[in-house]
């Protein structure tokens, strides 16, 4: 019998060992910033699309409605006849963030567009979100919830710590943060009656606005539905948007116009700013000249 000579096998060293992993740690290094920017701006293209589809919910709205501008929040509690908003389904059955006949733009848009109604059956909670948008406690109880275009497809970091998310309160409670974030309706077309500029808000028609391509209507938030205004020192210097969200790569935040296209905004420190530096109008949209100007 022969043998054939057996064949050395060679070891790997620590040294080799630890220059491997020293060549994937860089090369994680060089990579994780990218991937990460790239899933950021996979966020931003879904917030986007999300608000080109509110568009157009706003667009069938105002052709159903006279050309009508659906307002940003609403109070229906006095009024004769509070339309199929706000009301809990089934009737008595919780739970309901607000008063039943006081809400947001979303809540008209989701009933107008019949996109309820979505149930939710949490230990003794039966609800169906069929007359008004989902809510805080939606989210709370389904922590898988299912993503649509009534918010951002980014995740809330921070939120304001408020009393509850706007028109009902200060701002997105601590247990919203991880949620989506909102988008905020432009608080010039609110129902809810006066607020610190001393006019009182009513129905506005497309045919009234100036400028609907430089007007916001929605704005990302981690506020609420509403976008607030900070009222402690309205001078046209200190006029600002408060708890303004800029969840995306550099600082940038998105809107929707009324001319129903969206903007990529940088952060801006007043309204008077936002005006003059990046061409966008909050208040006084039925005027031809500025919200600040005498």
């Amino acid at each position: 019998m022969t043998t054939s000579p057996r064949k050395n096998a060679r070891a790997v060293t620590l040294v080799e060992i630890l220059a491997v992993v020293g060549i994937m740690a860089l090369l994680l290094a060089v990579l994780l910033p990218g991937i990460q920017a790239a899933r950021r701006n996979a966020l931003w293209a879904q917030s986007q699309a999300n608000l080109k589809n509110l568009g157009q919910f706003v667009q069938l709205y105002t052709t159903d409605n006279r050309e009508v501008i659906p307002p940003s929040a609403f109070d229906y509690r006095t009024a004769p006849n509070p339309g199929k908003v706000r009301t809990s389904s089934p009737v008595g059955v919780g739970p309901l963030v607000g008063p039943a006949s006081v809400g947001s733009w979303a809540d008209i848009l989701w009933t107008t567009q019949k996109q309820g109604p979505i149930p939710l059956m949490s230990d003794a909670i039966t609800y169906e979100w069929r007359f008004d948008s989902p809510d805080r406690i939606f989210y709370e109880a389904d922590p898988g919830y299912a993503k649509n275009v009534f918010r951002s497809a980014e995740d809330m970091k921070v939120v304001p710590q408020g009393t509850e998310a706007t028109p009902f309160g200060s701002g997105a409670q601590i247990d919203e943060t991880g949620h989506p974030g909102y988008f905020a309706g432009n608080p010039f077309f609110n129902q809810l009656g006066a607020i610190a500029t001393n006019q009182t808000y009513r129905w506005y028609s497309t045919h009234e606005i100036k400028r609907p391509a430089q007007s916001m209507y929605l704005v990302d938030s981690t506020a609420g539905e509403l976008a607030p205004l900070d009222t402690t020192s309205p001078s046209a210097n200190n006029w600002n948007l408060v708890n303004t969200a800029y969840p995306y790569p550099g600082n940038v935040t998105l809107m929707l116009l009324l001319d129903l296209h969206t903007e990529s905004m940088t952060e801006w420190a007043s309204l008077r700013e936002l005006e003059e530096d990046q061409g966008i109008r909050v208040l006084g949209l039925d005027s031809g000249k500025p919200f600040w100007a005498p």
